[in-house]
């Protein structure tokens, strides 16, 4: 049970449409940065680096 043609392949949703940083909207490494708060919508955030984080929290606490 091969693959006969090379489109035939179907590649998972996270190769196609990779998650990206909340913040700088690189694509997610495998150990991202999650932030969760249920009093938010969304109440989860998922950043690249924990740099991105917290200048992500920061310009948040500004508004």
């Amino acid at each position: 049970m091969g693959v006969s043609n090379f489109s035939d392949i179907i590649l998972p949703k996270s190769i196609k449409q990779p998650e990206k940083c909340n913040y700088c909207g690189k694509p997610l490494p495998k150990r991202h940065v999650v932030h969760k708060n249920i009093s938010q919508d969304p109440p989860e955030h998922k950043f690249c680096s924990r740099q991105c984080k917290e200048q992500w929290c920061h310009e948040q606490s500004q508004k």
